[in-house]
């Protein structure tokens, strides 16, 4: 986990988003990563709109086989998702961190159900 303590502590950030069928908007974003004595990291980010708390999402971060990345997190609307991916050192204490996934699950929704006719 030494090769990725460059990321523990606190960051923060402003971002813009949109969804379908909405209007963008405007974000800022808490992200904490926290070593925890194991051989992961825990990784929490609460997202607020107006400084109203709106999304967050928790989750772990370690080493997988073949030196790849695994970031493991599910998030307050009931989805989980597994990234995997590489670190590459670029050089003067430079380091790019690149995730994808292609595996990520959500509970079905909930829609109360009504009569017709």
């Amino acid at each position: 986990m030494r090769d990725l303590a460059f990321l523990l502590g606190r960051w923060r950030g402003k971002g813009k988003g949109f969804l379908p069928h909405s209007v963008p908007y405007e974000y800022e974003e808490d992200l904490v990563i926290q070593s925890i004595g194991q051989p992961n990291f825990t990784y929490h980010t609460t997202s607020y709109i107006k400084r109203v708390p709106k999304h967050r999402e928790a989750g772990f971060l370690k080493f997988h086989v073949d030196d790849q990345i695994q970031l493991n997190i599910a998030d307050s609307l009931g989805t989980c998702r597994v990234f995997l991916g590489t670190l590459n050192d670029l050089g003067r204490n430079i380091k790019s961190l690149v995730l994808t996934t292609d595996s990520s699950c959500r509970a079905p929704l909930y829609r109360q159900t009504h009569a017709v006719g």
